[in-house]
């Protein structure tokens, strides 16, 4: 029956058009690097976990063996990439993190070609790094900024509660005394003469 189109959009959540242009996008890519890339988007897996059923799709659709495939169900949020021989390689776990990342953001507000089209950026990227020998990797992952403010609001707040803590403990040690009504219990025995 022979391989099946690179984005099949069975929850039509792009337009035709834009699924046109991507199916394109994602064949010159396939193509280019003999490693396919696909796009599915379902209602529904039929009470199949999403990993199980992106990987089944892949395997059982007429897709090479090397490639990756990017499943989309809108209706229960989920989301899977599913990778085969030399897709595994070159969009490694880090890769693969990287791309849920940066899509995330657009699939929550619907953006749906966005995401798509960044997924398969992302692969171009990734597998033309991995064949030139050096496959994307968890050192290559961009670093958390320094969080400065909140550093400084936490150290802060430490600070003062230590402060507290060693008033208090100072204050305890202090003997505590009464108010007197003369200045007699401050003056020595025998220390005074008055004339």
């Amino acid at each position: 029956s022979g391989r099946t189109a690179l984005v099949n959009d069975f929850a039509e959540l792009i337009p035709d058009s834009d699924e046109e242009t991507l199916n394109y996008k994602l064949e010159q890519i396939s193509e280019a690097y003999e490693c396919e890339v696909a796009l599915l988007t379902v209602n529904s897996t039929d009470g199949y976990d999403i990993t199980a059923f992106a990987d089944d799709y892949y395997d059982y659709n007429g897709y090479s063996y090397d490639g990756a495939l990017l499943l989309i169900c809108p209706e229960s949020g989920d989301g899977h990439i599913s990778t085969s021989g030399y897709g595994i390689t070159s969009i490694t776990d880090a890769g693969i993190e990287v791309i849920t990342d940066d899509i995330s953001s657009d699939l929550s507000w619907g953006d749906y070609y966005s995401a798509f089209e960044t997924f398969a950026l992302y692969c171009d990227e990734f597998v033309d790094l991995a064949l030139e020998g050096d496959p994307y990797g968890y050192d290559d992952m961009p670093k958390d900024p320094f969080p400065l403010f909140e550093s400084i609001a936490i150290s802060l707040i430490v600070g003062f509660v230590i402060a507290l803590i060693t008033v208090f403990i100072m204050k305890g040690k202090l003997k505590s005394v009464q108010f007197q009504k003369n200045a007699s219990i401050y003056v020595k025995r025998g220390s005074m003469n008055v004339t």
